[in-house]
């Protein structure tokens, strides 16, 4: 399983990927971003099972970055 943590806050990022970790949750990769254009090119190139994006980020908001990812 791929799970992709976008978020601005690195803090934040750095956290939910240290719960995923410390709970063995099941997952094979786990990508950690802060840019959501960055993101969205990972995630044309490897597409996720899991997204857990911040809706309030400067740029692209969550909600636009999940809309350019379905049509992608």
């Amino acid at each position: 399983m791929r799970v992709l943590i976008l978020d601005d806050e690195s803090n934040i990022v750095k956290g939910i990927s240290f719960m995923i970790g410390k709970f063995n949750l099941p997952h094979s990769e786990v990508f950690s971003m802060t840019d959501p254009e960055e993101a969205l090119a990972l995630f044309r190139e490897k597409p996720v099972d899991i997204a857990l994006v911040d809706i309030a980020m400067p740029g692209m908001s969550g909600l636009q970055f999940i809309e350019k990812a379905r049509i992608s």
